[in-house]
């Protein structure tokens, strides 16, 4: 069974962007995306480093409880194209 690998920090934003979230601030470090009707409406993606960290990364994919399918799914989404806009959000199923 595969499990979610770490990926670089913009590829991880925009795979949050495909699930509805916007970037409404970012520092030089960090970028702060919002989805307003979330859960979790704010979640901090670190800009640095080649990759998120995995305990980072883990921990935004726990609280949006996304199974390893959608996220290989967004990933691959993500990658292979343009960044996605907030009309191609994909649903996160509920666990």
């Amino acid at each position: 069974m595969a499990v979610p690998v770490p990926v670089p920090p913009v590829v991880f934003r925009d795979m949050l962007v495909a699930c509805g979230y916007r970037q409404s601030a970012e520092d030089e470090d960090n970028w702060a995306m919002v989805k307003p009707d979330a859960e979790h409406p704010v979640l901090i993606v670190p800009k640095d480093g080649e990759v998120v960290s995995i305990t980072v990364m883990m921990s935004i994919l726990d609280k949006l409880k996304m199974d390893n399918a959608t996220y290989f799914r967004l990933i691959a989404q993500v990658q292979g194209g343009a960044p996605p806009t907030a009309t191609d959000a994909v649903p996160i199923p509920p666990a």
